[in-house]
């Protein structure tokens, strides 16, 4: 599964932003909730409006994007005592197989992936938002290389780990980015040496992108700026 990840090119990303509250795109979100609910518990009796956290999908693959999404509202209170709705869109690998009958239910009553734009797009309201990414990706260890992991131990640094193993090896690598390119402020890099694989998770600043063809276009902007300037495809004679 997770080779199967990595040979799909797409990465994994969860983009947050905070909006004021909104009477008109609360009720929507309760709404759909509800519709959703319904869909796999006819027998529920139905939710009163106390509700704080609504969650929604999933969104099922469709077309070019074989992705699923779920998008999760949170009502909360700030620091400085303003109501505000917390916002989590989560676009992850869809798993193997037809997905089951009530996942397709309640993509229908989400309207797929339009529908869910739409929503979104509504309660924005044309305004133009500046969200927290934590974009994810895979890249198969047997195709590429990394010119952060895995690496040689060396230094007087390094001496207390290398008295404990002399073939010791550095696999795992984080690192902050202050002013970091295309709003790149966090990297972690990982080498599974058993796959082998390489993981990276970066965390950045972007303008919240809605697409109809793919999902966050700006996580594959991070992804493909990140494998540009770090990976390097190995020779296939190697």
């Amino acid at each position: 599964m997770l080779r199967a990840i990595a040979d799909s090119g797409r990465p994994s990303v969860e983009v947050g932003w905070t909006t004021p509250v909104s009477s008109e795109a609360w009720d929507a979100l309760l709404h759909l909730h509800r519709q959703q609910v319904e869909a796999l518990m006819p027998s529920k009796p139905r939710e009163e409006n106390e509700r704080k956290t609504v969650s929604l999908g999933p969104v099922l693959p469709e077309q070019d994007e074989l992705r699923i999404a779920r998008l999760v509202v949170e009502r909360t209170v700030e620091s400085e005592g303003h109501e505000v709705l917390d916002w989590t869109l989560k676009v992850g690998p869809s798993p193997e197989g037809e997905p089951p009958d009530v996942f397709k239910r309640l993509h229908e009553k989400m309207g797929g992936r339009a529908g869910l734009i739409k929503l979104i797009e509504s309660a924005l309201g044309g305004d133009m938002m500046v969200a927290r990414y934590e974009v994810r990706f895979l890249l198969d260890g047997e195709q590429w290389n990394c010119r952060i992991v895995p690496r040689p131990l060396s230094g007087e640094f390094d001496a207390p780990v290398l008295e404990l193993s002399p073939e010791a090896r550095i696999e795992h690598v984080g690192y902050r980015l202050p002013e970091g390119a295309n709003g790149i402020h966090e990297l972690v890099f990982t080498y599974f040496h058993e796959q082998p694989l390489h993981m990276v998770v970066a965390r950045a600043r972007g303008t919240l992108k809605l697409a109809q063809g793919t999902w966050l276009p700006f996580g594959d902007e991070v992804r493909n700026l990140i494998v540009a300037k770090l990976f390097s495809l190995k020779d296939p004679q190697t």
